[in-house]
């Protein structure tokens, strides 16, 4: 559904104002571009619909579409249609206006001598053109489109060989035409619509708010005036925010925001109804500008940490970002940012199997969900996009918390003990969970001048200028091909199965109930791939712990604990605990009734002080 029919929660009566020019795309952020096309040489037709309620009325007059070629396309025409068309011949066909286009510095314009009305149903807008050849990759894909969005109406293409029917395209190439609506109308200066996220919040305290302010007037909008009212509570409340990141002077464009709720101490889910009242300051124009969502009082609002892997190698000469990234987002976000990084191919690899299949390097995932680049993000190129991303990962509300703790067995500091503990938010009965764990080393470095080849960081940054964001570019843009005395942090040392540790949590979760879990694991068996210690400092190990959903894979939360104390006892059972129950697993997590003789299972023991600790054994 169209994202502007989603937020006119009401309906877009502009109050009378003197005629104004004002623009309106699907990419009004400015969002990431990349180019688009068949490969073949063709005639284009490329479109979008103009339905959005603000517009209703309005006068289209210009359109502008970015191209990937400032030449070798001809014929080209940029027109209105009250729908999309195509004759007998499977030529495009429109019925309100179309004129001569011209291309200049990279952009296709169109300027209408008799401006064409938006009607409430809509329109479409587009350009056609001939692609005269197809000899550079450029002339190969010819247009530009923004991965900002993927509204339905953004992108419809047609064309005299490779769509000879009208397609819609923006959902499946997920992207839409980068291109700007120029419009004459009755627009308001100040005038904005929103839209309200589902919220959480502590049962007496107050709950965080999101919502989106989409610009329905002519002004960048810097900030805007709320007031709310829960139901059936009715706890009422109102205030002012001043946006982070205006919103651009363009219809549809959007900024997110937010505001804290007053929760009434009670387990009764409420609706929190929102209404932006004043914009920059001055009344909406937009006369009610409501929106509601569901307000739900929980026991306890757990801190979201999105686990950040990065698979990286030192062969690799664009992996410096990765590591400049983790360096900057730890200084960022020093105590929620988690990250575990892979290496391959080097001498700090453990192992050839990762917890995600990454077509490449430097990669890395947020919750092992989609892969990302470990610098821009899911951008194509901001500089530390990846921040960006964690923080709205980090944003959204989480159901579980967990714990994770380190510490040495005995004094001979020979074995480690990793302890976790997970609480939840809401009471379970259909979702298998597990809790897998990671040791990662700081301070990772070459331990003698013999070693530093094998440590030297490749690096293609060399002789460039060091004008990207983040700290620590100068070592690499300054530096030779080769980069020595690197030390890296987050370095995974250790880790257990990805699938984790299903016994660590029940399979009927009660609501705020803590359910702890250990395991056991030999200094001796912190090694790297080809059987070499990669413990350089016991003082600079710690554990991550990593609470996924058993069936997807997914990461739910994780926590890091500090570091290992280098000296000191685990206290983690308490004295007069006793085993009540011991089940065994095959390395693939299957139950066992019994260990076969030689083979290795895992043994699970349950403590009668309610903790869980498991330990790879041989039978």
């Amino acid at each position: 559904m169209n994202r502007y029919i989603l937020t006119a929660m009401t309906a877009m009566a502009f109050l009378a104002a003197s005629a104004e020019t004002a623009e309106f795309s699907f990419n009004p952020n400015g969002g990431a571009q990349y180019s688009y096309g068949s490969a073949l040489k063709e005639r284009y037709d490329v479109a979008m619909r103009l339905c959005n309620p603000s517009l209703t009325g309005a006068s289209v007059t210009k359109l502008a579409l970015p191209m990937n070629v400032n030449s070798g396309i001809s014929d080209m025409k940029g027109w209105v249609s009250s729908e999309l068309m195509v004759d007998a011949d499977k030529k495009n066909v429109t019925d309100m206006a179309v004129a001569d286009a011209v291309l200049e510095d990279g952009v296709l314009t169109v300027t209408f001598p008799e401006p064409c009305v938006v009607p409430s149903w809509g329109l479409y807008v587009g350009f056609s053109f001939d692609v005269d050849n197809v000899d550079t990759p450029a002339m190969e894909n010819p247009v530009m489109v923004s991965v900002n969005s993927m509204d339905s109406d953004g992108f419809f293409m047609h064309s005299s060989r490779s769509h000879l029917k009208w397609m819609p395209m923006a959902e499946n190439i997920q992207a839409v035409l980068d291109m700007t609506v120029t419009l004459e109308g009755d627009f308001n200066p100040d005038a904005a619509v929103l839209s309200v996220a589902e919220a959480y919040g502590q049962k007496g305290g107050r709950a965080p708010v999101k919502f989106s302010v989409y610009n329905s007037g002519i002004n960048e909008i810097s900030s805007v005036g709320y007031s709310y009212v829960l139901s059936p509570s009715g706890v009422t409340g109102e205030g002012e925010v001043t946006l982070s990141d205006p919103v651009p002077a363009c219809l549809g464009a959007k900024a997110s925001a937010a505001f804290n709720a007053d929760v009434p101490d009670t387990d009764t889910p409420q609706t929190i109804e929102v209404t932006l009242t004043k914009v920059n300051g001055q009344p909406n124009a937009v006369a009610p500008a409501m929106a509601s969502a569901d307000l739900t009082p929980v026991p306890f609002v757990p801190v979201n940490r999105p686990l950040m892997d990065e698979y990286t190698g030192t062969w690799c000469g664009y992996c410096p970002r990765g590591f400049i990234a983790l360096e900057e987002m730890n200084r960022r976000h020093p105590d929620e940012f988690i990250a575990a990084s892979f290496h391959n191919g080097d001498v700090m690899t453990i192992t050839s199997y990762y917890p995600y299949y990454v077509t490449g390097f430097p990669s890395a995932t947020l919750n092992r969900k989609v892969e990302i680049d470990p610098y821009y993000g899911s951008s194509a190129s901001t500089p530390m996009g990846i921040d960006d991303d964690w923080q709205a990962m980090a944003a959204e509300f989480c159901p579980a918390e967990i714990n994770a703790s380190l510490a040495w067995q005995d004094e001979s500091m020979q074995v480690l003990v990793l302890k976790s503990a997970s609480r939840f938010v809401f009471d379970s009965s259909d979702v298998d969970y597990s809790v897998s764990y990671m040791i990662v080393a700081d301070g990772m470095t070459a331990p003698d001048k013999e070693s530093i080849p094998d440590w030297m960081q490749s690096n293609y940054y060399s002789k460039t200028e060091p004008d990207m964001e983040g700290i620590g570019w100068e070592v690499f843009c300054n530096g030779p091909g080769t980069v020595p005395g690197i030390v890296y942090n987050d370095v995974v040392v250790f880790t257990t199965d990805y699938y984790g540790y299903s016994e660590a949590v029940p399979d009927d979760v009660v609501s705020g109930e803590t359910y702890t879990h250990e395991i056991t694991v030999p200094v001796a068996d912190i090694i790297n791939i080809d059987g070499n210690s990669l413990v350089q400092d016991n003082a600079q190990l710690r554990v991550i712990a990593v609470l996924m959903n058993a069936d997807t894979k997914e990461v739910i939360n994780c926590a890091r604990s500090g570091f290992v104390s280098t000296s000191g006892v685990s206290r983690m059972m308490a004295d007069d605990a006793r085993v009540v129950k011991v089940v065994y697993h095959d390395l693939t997590g299957r139950r066992l009734s019994a260990p076969a003789a030689g083979s290795i299972a895992i043994r699970t023991e349950v403590l009668s002080d309610g903790t869980i600790r498991s330990v790879k054994q041989a039978f």
